[in-house]
């Protein structure tokens, strides 16, 4: 008795594969432009939050300060010192709402300086980050 694979058997393994792969390569190239939407939403989130965080750790005043030219931006600790910053990857700003000056602030409590949102676009969908007045980032 033979134990193991034929090479006929392997090869319509590998066959059953390409094709699986074949057909779902262009469903993922469709979905690419969302997935990177809601990543680059996710880090500005996350980057609100750590700004928010430092505030709060230094009980200094901290700002992310929205760049919509060069669609990036950057997190600063108050006055002028940059902390870091982060460019968007084929996702632009959208519109932004209540936020003076494209700046989102927080204070030694952690409390928003302003509440708003920052809509983020990849020309077809678009995903929103609000800050609430008490400090809260949520994306949806």
């Amino acid at each position: 008795m033979n134990k193991g694979f034929t090479l006929w058997e392997i090869l319509t393994v590998i066959a059953i594969i390409a094709v699986m792969a074949g057909v779902s390569l262009p469903a993922y190239q469709q979905f690419k432009p969302t997935l990177k939407l809601n990543a680059e939403a996710r880090q500005l989130a996350s980057d609100l939050r750590y700004a928010q965080q430092m505030a709060i750790t230094e009980q200094t005043e901290y700002y992310l300060i929205i760049n919509t030219e060069d669609k990036s931006y950057m997190i600063v600790k108050y006055p002028s010192q940059t902390i870091q910053s982060h460019s968007l990857d084929s996702i632009s700003f959208g519109t932004i709402t209540g936020l003076t000056a494209d700046k989102a602030g927080f204070t030694a409590t952690g409390a928003a300086k302003e509440s708003g949102a920052i809509i983020l676009t990849n020309g077809e969908d678009t995903k929103t980050v609000e800050i609430k007045p008490s400090g809260y980032v949520k994306t949806f």
